[in-house]
């Protein structure tokens, strides 16, 4: 196994821990205060290093880091609403499809080759997507009893 591999590793299971808890913190907090806080961790956490390597953004940059700001806080609060509504299984199978985004991004603007693996990747995800909403109106077809 490549080294480089367990940071994804890592990154998969503190993604994990994330949405386990934010679906515990859901119970008691609103999804806006969860990602303030979220996004207030985050922002200390990777600030430690910036005195060592800070390059004042130039006014283009500086906008473009709002709209990733905007955005990303949209996207968050969008989430922490969905893994608050539906279970975390079902939440994770879509969160996957930022995989099969990025590749079809990178493709696209920067042409980046797709190779078989990469294709056959993307397949699964958005197979293992249909089998969760397959699987979710099965459970609601079941009567409870």
């Amino acid at each position: 196994i490549n080294p480089i591999a367990l940071v994804g590793l890592l990154s998969g299971l503190l993604a994990a821990v994330a949405t386990v808890s934010v679906r515990g913190l859901s119970r008691t907090e609103p999804p806006e205060r969860i990602v303030f806080y979220f996004a207030a961790l985050g922002t200390v956490v990777s600030g430690l290093p910036v005195p060592l390597a800070w390059v004042t953004p130039d006014l283009t940059e500086w906008g473009t880091l709002i709209a990733i700001g905007v955005f990303a806080t949209g996207g968050q609060v969008f989430l922490t609403r969905g893994i608050t509504l539906v279970p975390a299984a079902q939440v994770g199978a879509f969160s996957y499809t930022s995989v099969v985004f990025a590749a079809l991004i990178g493709w696209s603007i920067w042409g980046e080759l797709l190779d078989y693996m990469t294709v056959i990747g993307g397949a699964l995800v958005c197979a293992g997507g249909v089998l969760v909403l397959r699987g979710q109106r099965s459970d609601r077809a079941i009567p409870d009893g």
